[in-house]
């Protein structure tokens, strides 16, 4: 099963047991559910579509960019890892081109 399908199976579970919840039980749910996508413990917005990169690729990403290269660079020589827009690439941010 795809992510995608997983997500939209949770979703639908989640759904089931919100609507039968009052109103205000909902909204509450849902905005500790916001309250933890603000504070970065995962980017929804995203979700299917970006992966984490496996930690062995990422510790030599981590090295390849420490020594002043750029991550789109280390993605350029490394073609079989994919492609930087699949992946959650935030702790290169500070460091990008």
């Amino acid at each position: 099963m795809s992510d995608v399908n997983k997500i939209t199976n949770l979703a639908g579970k989640i759904a089931g047991h919100l609507l039968p919840l009052p109103q205000a039980k909902a909204d509450e749910f849902i905005r500790k559910v916001e309250s933890l996508m603000l504070i970065g413990v995962t980017d929804i917005s995203e979700f299917g579509h970006v992966k984490e990169l496996p930690e062995p690729i990422k510790a030599i990403a981590r090295n390849f960019v420490a020594a002043g290269n750029s991550i789109e660079e280390f993605f350029r020589i490394n073609p079989e890892i994919g492609k930087p827009d699949e992946f959650n690439l935030s702790e290169f941010e500070k460091v990008r081109g």
